[in-house]
């Protein structure tokens, strides 16, 4: 099905929210504060701002925040891999 902005006429699809040509709002965004709340975690906020670290070579910060989701959490994957990135790159740094 083909459909097309209203405002601009550029094709659209069902699932965009925006006109990505004009900016045009296509339909209503529901707001669904309740589930988000419940689906975000802190640890996916600080895992998330690990690799922010990790990226800007900000290592003990990055390990900071690593070591305190895998004490709360200490089967999480990423972040046992993250922490162990931070240690290669400490390491190929000192060099």
């Amino acid at each position: 099905m083909d459909s097309s902005c209203p405002n601009c006429n550029f094709q659209i699809f069902p699932e965009d929210i925006y006109c990505g040509k004009c900016g045009n709002r296509l339909k209503e965004q529901k707001l669904v504060f309740g589930a988000t709340q419940q689906a975000l975690k802190a640890s996916d906020i600080q895992f998330k701002l690990g690799v922010v670290y990790f990226k800007k070579r900000e290592f003990q910060k990055a390990t900071e925040l690593f070591t305190k989701i895998l004490e709360e959490e200490p089967t999480h994957t990423e972040a046992l891999e993250m922490l162990d990135a931070v240690k290669n790159a400490e390491t190929r740094q000192k060099k």
